[in-house]
């Protein structure tokens, strides 16, 4: 869960008093903000600048009947600082104190006067315990009603949880608040809740000054973590459809104004860490999804206008129909056409295009990574130097040369004897070691599954040891007993070269 935010404004700070509600055409309807965690917007889009429907068939759901406000970005990179700025509607002070004596006005002070706040998240920076506390009670929900396998036993998922039994029909005018952290590293879950066991730290991750981590040079390892990236954030997306689901059955979301986003992205570039912002990482870190469903929209529309998280206070008052705001608020209502194209948006002092250019970078490389083609990405299907094509194929089609000394040593070779695809923990992930191979030198790694090429990767470097580790999709495996083989690819994929595979005793 995520730890305290502390929060610093431009204003001075001043007791959280409510404004009243009860202002002339003032507009009670339920309110829905759902707050994911380390998102770009570029990993839901595709080639066509609109959300992939494929991979994520539940955010392309809600971008149906909401309004994608396609040009967002935060004002920035952590939580600890980005949460705060869009439930204030102010820019945070990066050089002010960190820590406040008491929160300051917000979205949750300003619906406190007539809403009910239901929230399982502890916001002592912008919510006052009164308003905002943590439930203590047992949740009786079933996770396997909601098809989110081993991530609904795990703390991020039973929060989740737990927020989507707060949600009923009937009773005052609700404000329900979510931040989920999700797609938010560590890695560990597949698109179907499923969970592999992860390694801490990830392969080509490093430990930088200041918050957060970084990216070693090697661009394979930082592919394999953006492979695992968006394989999480499909997960996401089937908890984004839990959700709708929910509200939809409690019949709430046809009159609620719905509110999607994230806090920020997260950077996936060489040799840089990861929340920086640079003008290489600005296009990770930046630009943000932000999905607005007024209530009883009928359809979906996509707005490009230069919105910033600090204007969701202000369009959810705009939406309410509130006239009356707390001075020195930062944003603009997205819906009073009042917010000009050219409009100046900075994150951490990197200025950003008002037309928001800076993420299509990511989106081309995502496709480019993970190949071109009317079926759409495969995200199992990534392999170093375009060796793409190799996978899928039997064993058979490539041509096969004598075995070298070289071993492979896989730790927990014997999870792949009975592999039950239905199980909680799933052993996509492979990772060994490289033995009998040259201290230094690259090996691309072939894995076969049952005869047939599943992945390709290739090894790296790590505290003098030749290290690889890849994923496999569960679609390789059969029930039961599954023979896994491992090849050196060599002459630029046209031969294979088996490599002796043994468990590390």
């Amino acid at each position: 869960m995520m730890a305290a935010l502390s929060l610093s404004t431009t204003v001075p700070h001043q007791p959280a008093q409510a404004l009243t509600l009860q202002q002339e055409g003032f507009r009670p309807f339920p309110v829905v903000l759902v707050v994911f965690d380390e998102l770009p917007v570029a990993s839901l889009m595709n080639m066509s600048n609109r959300i992939d429907h494929k991979l994520f068939p539940n955010f392309a759901r809600l971008a149906a009947d909401s309004t994608w406000f396609r040009n967002t970005t935060t004002n920035m990179g952590f939580t600890k600082e980005a949460l705060p700025a869009l439930t204030t509607g102010r820019y945070p002070d990066t050089e002010g104190p960190r820590l406040v004596p008491q929160p300051p006005q917000s979205i949750f002070t300003l619906l406190s006067d007539s809403y009910e706040i239901r929230t399982d998240d502890r916001l002592p920076a912008v919510c006052p315990r009164a308003l905002c506390h943590s439930s203590s009670e047992a949740i009786d929900t079933d996770a396997s009603a909601y098809d989110l396998g081993a991530f609904g036993r795990g703390s991020r998922g039973s929060h989740l949880l737990s927020f989507l039994d707060l949600i009923e029909t009937g009773g005052p005018p609700r404000f329900y608040f979510l931040h989920l952290v999700m797609p938010h590293s560590p890695w560990r879950y597949l698109p179907s809740g499923q969970r592999y066991l992860e390694t801490e730290p990830m392969p080509g991750e490093k430990e930088v000054p200041g918050r957060g981590k970084g990216w070693r040079g090697d661009p394979w390892l930082v592919q394999q973590g953006f492979q695992r990236h968006l394989l999480q954030t499909q997960l996401a997306d089937r908890a984004l459809g839990a959700l709708m689901d929910k509200l939809q059955a409690s019949g709430l979301y046809e009159r609620s104004l719905i509110v999607v986003m994230a806090d920020h992205g997260e950077g996936f570039v060489p040799g840089l860490p990861k929340r920086a912002v640079t003008q290489e990482t600005l296009g990770h870190i930046a630009p943000v999804p932000l999905f607005i469903r007024r209530p009883l929209q009928e359809r979906g529309r996509v707005s490009d206008a230069p919105a910033e998280t600090v204007d969701i206070v202000p369009t959810i008052a705009d939406v309410l129909n509130l006239s009356r705001m707390w001075p020195g608020l930062d944003g603009i209502s997205l819906f009073e056409g009042s917010v000009p194209r050219d409009r100046h948006r900075a994150i951490e002092g990197v200025p950003l295009d008002p037309r928001g250019g800076e993420k299509y970078d990511l989106v081309f490389r995502k496709y480019s990574t993970f190949g071109f083609g009317q079926r759409g990405l495969d995200l199992f299907k990534l392999a170093p130097g375009h060796r793409e094509h190799l996978i899928g194929l039997t064993v058979g089609e490539v041509p096969v040369a004598a075995p070298q000394q070289a071993t492979a040593q896989v730790p927990q070779l014997a999870r792949y004897e009975s592999v039950d695809p239905a199980a909680e923990v799933f052993p996509s992930l492979l990772e060994g070691t490289l033995e009998g191979v040259t201290p230094g030198r690259r090996v691309v790694i072939a894995v076969a599954v049952n005869g047939r090429i599943a992945a390709i990767t290739r090894t790296f470097q790590k505290h003098g040891e030749t290290r690889f580790s890849s994923m496999l999709s569960p679609d390789s495996f059969g029930a039961g007993g599954n023979e896994l083989e491992l090849f050196e690819v060599v002459r630029t994929g046209q031969t294979l070269i088996p490599l002796l595979l043994d468990a590390p005793t």
